[in-house]
């Protein structure tokens, strides 16, 4: 097992909406790789965030955009605009609730919408110059370039891009979507906006190679060494069959047991006889 590590909330943001939220409702302490990687967002830096499932990259770029809105100046210019990419429409709708509920307790009045292919065309006009956050995905993205006279007012104000689940854009798909970034960092410059990407991704082997081959510049990997979040004690098996004699015509072949029928009976035997999580 592993204990977490962790840097007090106060370190990161000092005093403000998000501290305050994270000290009211939790949590009043970052892991180690979100303390790391939001000190870099913080610098400027370009970021991908590579640690194991569930050890909390999307709070990160919650934070990061929370605290940019929060931390505007009214009176000023419009307020900026951030852009979260997904490769699957259920993780855009999953994580946009979990967004609005940050967004909510804080006490931050923000728009965020979704932008897919299921968005009601007459909501796209109003969703492109009124949001303050979008979720969307690859193939909208591609749209968005090509589209770009429409996104103007977004495009202008755009400050953050969250890249979530990067490790799935690799081979073919990887560098069709390397090259809808390289198009898309074209029509930022052209409305004079330079915004800041953190990838968010399982555990690879080579985070910060990875992220530069997509985006083509400069980025700071936060990886496994530096994960902080809790973990429990594994025990791994290794389960082979049982032999078994299937009677045919003409002779008594051995085999094995079918392994879905065998992975199916170990599986029930653990839930009902222990309360471990488990995968078979």
């Amino acid at each position: 097992p592993r204990l977490a590590r962790t840097v007090p909330s106060h370190l990161v943001f000092g005093k403000g909406k998000v501290h305050d939220l994270l000290v009211n409702k939790g949590p009043s302490e970052l892991y180690l790789h979100q303390a790391i990687a939001l000190e870099l967002l913080k610098q400027s830096q370009h970021v991908i965030l590579a640690t194991p499932t569930a050890s909390g990259k999307s709070l990160v770029y919650i934070l990061h955009i929370l605290q940019m809105f929060t931390s505007h100046r009214s009176g000023t210019k419009k307020k900026p605009t951030s852009l979260l990419v997904y490769p699957l429409k259920a993780l855009a709708h999953d994580q946009m609730q979990k967004i609005k509920k940050v967004f909510t307790d804080a006490g931050g009045n923000a728009r965020i919408d979704i932008y897919d292919g299921d968005t009601d065309q007459k909501k796209r006009s109003a969703i492109r110059n009124q949001s303050h956050v979008i979720l969307t995905n690859p193939d909208m993205l591609h749209l968005i370039v090509a589209q770009h006279t429409a996104w103007s007012s977004f495009l202008a104000r755009l400050e953050f891009v969250a890249v979530d689940e990067s490790h799935v854009y690799a081979g073919v798909f990887g560098s069709q979507f390397a090259m809808v970034l390289k198009r898309f960092l074209k029509v930022c410059h052209h409305y004079k906006s330079r915004p800041q990407f953190l990838f968010c991704s399982g555990t690879i082997a080579n985070p910060r190679e990875h992220a530069v081959k997509l985006l083509g510049r400069k980025v700071e990997a936060v990886h496994r060494k530096y994960d902080g979040s809790p973990s429990g004690a594994r025990v791994f098996a290794f389960w082979n069959p049982e032999l078994k004699e299937i009677k045919l015509p003409g002779g008594a072949p051995i085999a094995r047991r079918n392994t879905a029928a065998e992975t199916t009976g170990i599986l029930a035997g653990i839930l009902k006889h222990s309360d471990k999580r488990s995968i078979c």
